[in-house]
């Protein structure tokens, strides 16, 4: 006959088998994964450095190229402005009027009017 006493409590047997005995059993610094999770963190851990410095020199490095590329752009429309000044300036100089004032001025040259040609047979 079984005989229990209502005071103690009763707890049945339990055999520490499944999940239970896996966590209890398992160090609280283990990762989840065991030696193959350690070997990718302990990878992770060399590696990520490795390439966040990659990443920032390459980045560094467009950065650079990029500036290079406004400052060639803007040398280059500075030229193209100059340029279109320079033709200006060489289409007022080769100008008919401009050109007879400038003959006049330093070579003492002047256009014959009509009341100073006279045509003979």
């Amino acid at each position: 006959m079984n005989y229990h006493n209502t005071q103690e409590a009763y707890l049945r047997p339990v055999i520490n088998i499944g999940v239970r005995q896996q966590l209890r059993a398992r160090d609280t610094r283990e990762l989840m994964g065991g030696l193959v999770m350690k070997a990718v963190g302990k990878v992770a851990l060399v590696l990520l450095p490795l390439v966040l410095a990659i990443n920032m020199i390459l980045a560094s490095a467009v950065s650079n190229i990029e500036r290079s590329f406004a400052a060639a752009d803007n040398q280059r429309h500075e030229q193209m402005d100059a340029n279109i000044e320079l033709l200006a300036h060489r289409a007022r100089l080769l100008a008919p009027d401009n050109i007879q004032q400038l003959a006049g001025q330093k070579l003492a040259l002047f256009a014959a009017s009509d009341d100073q040609v006279v045509h003979f047979n």
